[in-house]
């Protein structure tokens, strides 16, 4: 569930991948302000996979709330305060995305208020038409 969760924060209209890999240093192309255009509140949609190791068909939970998207370090980092409810509950929480100039990366945390727990960093960058890749690592 975390791994669909964090992929819905990323933004639930681009693509996910799990082949995200490192580009050689000199072509990287700055992706700092990659998130830029999503500052402020929004209305957000997210779908959470339930049932994803399952072997049987999808079921997913549906949720509708806000995202206030607030800018950090000039545009290299970005706080996401995140409240949605649906039919299967609450999700409370807020996300930390973090560029990493090295990589051309953004890492993302996930902290859920209903455990404190902060999930795994996801590893991921803009790619052309492809959308967000992104991996665990």
């Amino acid at each position: 569930m975390r791994l669909s969760l964090v992929a819905a924060l990323l933004l639930a209209t681009i693509a996910a991948d799990s082949s995200a890999a490192p580009q050689p240093q000199g072509l990287i192309v700055s992706g700092e302000n990659d998130f830029s255009w999503e500052v402020g509140t929004w209305t957000s949609n997210v779908r959470v996979r339930r049932n994803p190791l399952s072997g049987e068909g999808p079921k997913w939970a549906e949720y509708v709330g806000t995202s206030v998207i607030k800018p950090l370090l000039d545009g290299r980092a970005n706080f996401v305060e995140l409240s949605v409810a649906g039919a299967a509950g609450k999700i409370e929480g807020g996300s930390l995305r973090l560029y990493n100039p090295h990589s051309g990366q953004w890492s993302l945390n996930f902290a859920s208020v209903s455990n404190g727990l902060l999930t795994a960093p996801v590893y991921g960058r803009l790619s052309g038409n492809r959308g967000f890749s992104m991996a665990r690592t």
